[in-house]
């Protein structure tokens, strides 16, 4: 989070959601000085790699140059590199190489999915990987869309949010990232999206949801509430399920 001249704070909806997931995911990932800046995990180094390549296809889609699935299971090859991938983590991670082939292999089973899904759609893409601002008060939060795009046959915009990790009823119905996008979209675009599709690229499901006022107020009072504790440097540990596969348990644990 940062503070900008004219008092506004700023802050990216990924760092709403992490301190939202756990607060000391939060101060670990963004303030603590041996931590911050790499991955607590491989999966998430996997959503940045495998969204990266995704973006090379539909950016050449866009050009109108022919972009075969060689081309893009290469893009992914030298994105996923194993050497690279265990120094970009916190800790050396038992398993590392067992676990970077697997998720080297479900990345290319995750292409053949979306290419497959996409090289015959009819759309214009208007956007990708597009970053966006929405300003909220005094605070103003950052994000990025992944994917939008026209039918060419409905002329409905559709924004795409593709989705890595796990994905559950209440992530379908109140997930503050997909509603700040929409609000972004609106505000800049003029008009509402028809429909907000989240892809969820391990399972090679479709789902299609939508917000309504509810939705709103819950993002603005999510968001005010965790810039408000992150100003007042609230922090703590929350101990639950997640913690046996996250990395900064070894510094939750340990400190003073």
């Amino acid at each position: 989070m940062e503070y900008l001249n004219n008092g506004i704070r700023t802050i990216e909806i990924n760092e709403v959601l992490d301190y939202s997931d756990c607060s000391m995911k939060y101060y670990y990932k963004y303030i603590h000085e041996e931590s911050k800046g790499k991955y607590a995990d491989i999966s998430e180094k996997y959503d940045k790699d495998i969204k990266t390549t995704l973006y090379s296809f539909f950016i050449n889609r866009k050009l109108k140059n022919e972009y075969k699935l060689n081309v893009l299971k290469k893009s992914w090859g030298s994105n996923w590199i194993g050497s690279k991938t265990s120094k970009e983590l916190i800790f050396e991670t038992t398993g590392i190489k067992s676990k970077t082939e697997m998720y080297r292999q479900k990345g290319i089973n995750t292409i053949y999915d979306v290419y497959n899904y996409f090289k015959d759609k009819d759309i214009e893409i208007i956007a990708i990987n597009e970053p966006y601002k929405i300003k909220m008060g005094s605070i103003e939060v950052k994000g990025k869309w992944d994917l939008i795009v026209r039918s060419i046959v409905s002329d409905n915009v559709i924004i795409f949010d593709f989705r890595t990790n796990e994905i559950n009823e209440f992530d379908i119905k109140y997930n503050i990232k997909t509603t700040a996008g929409a609000l972004a979209f609106e505000k800049q675009f003029g008009r509402r999206e028809d429909k907000l599709i989240y892809y969820d690229l391990d399972k090679v499901k479709i789902y299609s949801i939508t917000r309504d006022e509810l939705d709103v107020e819950m993002y603005k009072k999510t968001t005010e509430s965790i810039v408000k504790g992150i100003e007042n440097d609230i922090f703590y540990i929350k101990p639950n399920e997640k913690c046996k596969l996250c990395q900064y348990k070894n510094y939750c644990f340990n400190s003073k």
